[in-house]
């Protein structure tokens, strides 16, 4: 697998990217230049894994790396995971 960057200006809602070495997609950014110090960027996500979702501020111009997401290994995997647990019903929401 090849791992690849995008800087914070490369930014877009639904980017898919690893954060906290877990794949997450973006909700929403902003760009925030505040009056004294460097320029950041507020991004919303949501963990593929769990369907939380967080909030982070990046550096201006910092490096992140993205994730390689397919979705139908996300889906087998959620799968998976459910199948000890027949109960419960499985609902995937990406």
């Amino acid at each position: 697998m090849i791992k690849m960057k995008i800087s914070t200006n490369q930014f877009k809602n639904g980017t898919k990217l690893l954060i906290d070495n877990a794949p997450c997609s973006i909700i929403e950014h902003e760009f925030h230049k505040p009056g004294k110090g460097q320029a950041v960027m507020r991004v919303k996500y949501k963990n593929l894994l769990t369907g939380n979702t967080n909030d982070k501020t990046f550096k201006s111009g910092e490096s992140v790396e993205t994730a390689d997401v397919n979705h139908k290994d996300l889906l087998q995997k959620l799968w998976q995971e459910q199948l000890p647990n027949k109960e419960k019903e499985v609902t995937v929401k990406l």
